[in-house]
């Protein structure tokens, strides 16, 4: 599994972050050092917990998102609306 990891060089140190989770940081002299380090990290907290992946319903707008992809009467007024747009003078 791989995840992002952000390194930068800080005072003279460098400094190896989780993308998406910055309380996951570490540093060390240099960079196969820091990088080291956020493995063992990372291989710690797999060996405490686990990754799982949840859905979630969506809500609002997004809930509708795809719903007439499929509708005949939709493609007819996309179609129109794309010729139109094809048919403007280009600037």
């Amino acid at each position: 599994m791989s995840f992002p990891i952000f390194v930068q060089r800080n005072n003279g140190q460098f400094v190896a972050t989780l993308v998406g989770a910055p309380s996951v940081s570490v540093s060390a002299p240099t960079r196969d050092a820091v990088l080291a380090e956020m493995q063992s990290v990372l291989d710690q907290r797999f060996a405490d917990g686990e990754l799982v992946y949840l859905d979630v319903p969506s809500e609002g707008i997004l809930a509708a998102a795809g719903t007439y992809r499929d509708d005949p009467f939709i493609a007819d007024i996309r179609e129109q609306i794309y010729r139109e747009r094809d048919a403007e003078p280009k600037e």
